[in-house]
């Protein structure tokens, strides 16, 4: 199984979307961009620095002269599981990388030699081409404590709901989309499953980065065509940088000693002790009392969530490095003390009102506000879509800082001139049921990855989310595979 070969040279690539891998990732809670390149962002040196074995080293070295005819000679003797064909982009890429990112790429690469035997491993066992392993250099810059711009997380940059359908723990406390092998095992799947889809390896890792739902509107909006570079015109900024950014990094991983890039030795521990404390303690206070990086404390803890470790007898299990375990029980006390003055509610920032100095969002010129009323089924996509806006553009007209909302929560919205919105209101409103006058009128409907039942009564005139839930006496969560009846259009 091979990637298509790439049909349609593209000019006039800038390099200014030539971003680098942790261009598309950050290490905390990112705010979204509707549209136009992420900015790169150079934390996966900054978080590393504390855990490398030498701490000493230099990583500002100067990057090399880039050579496009030595780059154009060293691809011809690329010899891969996946077909990786050379044109601007991916040059664009390669030489981003080399002169503007090259002690980030040094990182990624030196945490690829980590666990790229463990992602093989498993990615073997499903018969998936081995160089798919690399894919998390564009994901995450191969790092398991990275939160994308669409909030996905971990090495390989899961969004919550596939980590969800596939039984891994998200919790206060515990995020296991940072726990590499189970992690690994539902990112095989879940690609298996993408190529099967698409039967385009392109196509698949770009709806694995970014949604189904992003690849199936922009398939329909090219006409239906099947060939990647021809439907990727029509994704969005995001999506379209990620075939080409990997096949970039794809090739750094192979040919990296040939362009003087030099990964460093990155520490790991190997004695790790139990953490026992009776009350919860703040990870920041610590780090400061056992006098080593919070980086080193999470590299033992990968899968731990949040700034606050819970008390042992509430079943959490945390590790401190060996060495540092007798000093614990000299300063518990301590511990307890200084969290309670670190986790002191800080200053709430005050809503927008006459008198505030808070500073409002802006509203659009030429818009239209209009209050929606969340209804059972909707989530933010959702509604955002509905109303041509972006999510991040509700999430800051509403003061959210979160996805989160709640049946019957009023959400001000700004609809840009000349835009229709269907199914909106200032009231509550009671959906009125499909009405099926035969068994006639049905036909049968097989749930495939990526369809919601507003998917689903969308793309079926005829149809609506509350009919679908009527007529088949089920709730708004539905599977792939699962076969259903809707009206026949």
């Amino acid at each position: 199984m091979i990637l298509e070969p790439i049909m349609t040279t593209y000019k006039g690539f800038l390099l200014f979307f030539a971003l680098s891998t942790l261009s598309l990732c950050s290490f905390g809670h990112p705010e979204e961009k509707e549209e136009g390149p992420y900015t790169p962002i150079d934390s996966l040196t900054k978080w590393y620095k504390p855990v490398l074995k030498n701490s000493k080293r230099d990583l500002s070295n100067s990057p090399e002269q880039f050579s496009q005819e030595k780059v154009t000679h060293l691809f011809r003797e690329l010899h891969l599981s996946l077909h990786l064909e050379l044109n601007d982009q991916v040059m664009g890429y390669i030489q981003h990388y080399l002169t503007g990112q090259k002690e980030n790429i040094e990182i990624a690469l030196a945490l690829e030699s980590i666990h790229l035997k463990t992602i093989r491993e498993i990615f073997a066992h499903y018969q998936l081409p081995k160089d798919l392993a690399s894919l998390p250099l564009v994901l995450s810059g191969m790092h398991n404590q990275a939160i994308s711009p669409y909030g996905g997380t971990g090495l390989w940059s899961l969004n919550y709901f596939v980590a969800i359908k596939n039984k891994l723990k998200v919790n206060e406390f515990t995020d296991e989309r940072k726990d590499i092998e189970k992690a690994t095992h539902v990112a095989a799947q879940y690609l298996k499953l993408l190529y099967a889809k698409y039967g385009s390896w392109n196509l698949a890792i770009t709806a694995f980065a970014s949604s189904p739902a992003v690849v199936n509107k922009a398939i329909s909006r090219s006409g239906n065509l099947v060939n990647y570079w021809q439907v990727r015109p029509f994704l969005d900024n995001y999506s379209q940088q990620i075939v080409p950014s990997f096949f970039a990094s794809l090739y750094l991983s192979n040919y990296f000693p040939e362009h003087d890039l030099n990964p460093p030795i990155i520490r790991t521990e190997n004695q790790r002790e139990i953490f026992t404390n009776s009350e919860k303690v703040a990870l920041e206070v610590l780090a400061k009392k056992l006098g080593i990086s919070s980086q080193r404390i999470l590299m033992i803890n990968p899968t731990f969530r949040g700034d606050y470790i819970p008390p042992a007898n509430d079943g959490f299990v945390f590790y401190i490095p060996a060495e540092s375990d007798p000093k614990t029980a000299a300063f518990q006390e301590e511990l307890y003390a200084e969290t309670r003055k670190f986790e002191k509610p800080k200053k709430p920032v005050p809503r927008y009102n006459a008198t505030s100095s808070y500073t409002a969002p802006p509203i659009p010129a030429n818009s239209k506000k209009v209050v929606y009323v969340v209804q059972s089924g909707d989530f933010l996509g959702k509604i955002a879509e509905k109303h041509h806006v972006g999510v991040s553009q509700v999430k800051r007209w509403n003061n959210m800082r979160s996805d989160r909302i709640n049946i019957g929560q009023k959400l001000t919205i700004y609809v840009p001139e000349g835009k229709t919105v269907a199914h909106t209101s200032t009231n509550k409103s009671t959906p009125k049921p499909v009405v099926v006058s035969s068994p006639k009128n049905l036909t049968y409907y097989t749930i495939k990855e990526g369809d919601t039942l507003w998917s689903i009564a969308k793309n079926n005139p005829g149809n609506s989310i509350e009919g679908i839930q009527q007529i088949n006496n089920i709730s708004a969560s539905i599977k792939p595979g699962q076969v259903i009846k809707i009206v026949r259009n």
